[in-house]
């Protein structure tokens, strides 16, 4: 339950901190950057560790795979 407990925090966190557009720098230049905390990125790694990402495109997917890959979100 500790790892569900933080994997949930993780989560409370990327919601909490969504994702940041910088445009332009201090000097009026174009950037195009998005920032992200850092729980995404260890939310997304805990995803993808746990093949939680394409789960239902493997070869072996069955009926439901879809919702069984959405629950896991």
């Amino acid at each position: 339950m500790k790892v569900l407990a933080g994997i949930a925090e993780l989560g409370r966190l990327a919601n909490v901190n969504p994702p940041e557009l910088l445009r332009y720098d201090a000097q009026g230049r174009r950037l195009d950057d998005v920032r992200f905390h850092p729980a995404w990125y260890l939310l997304m790694q805990a995803l993808c560790t746990n093949r939680v990402h394409n789960l239902a495109w493997e070869e072996d997917a069955r009926s439901g795979a879809f919702v069984a890959r959405a629950a896991r979100f």
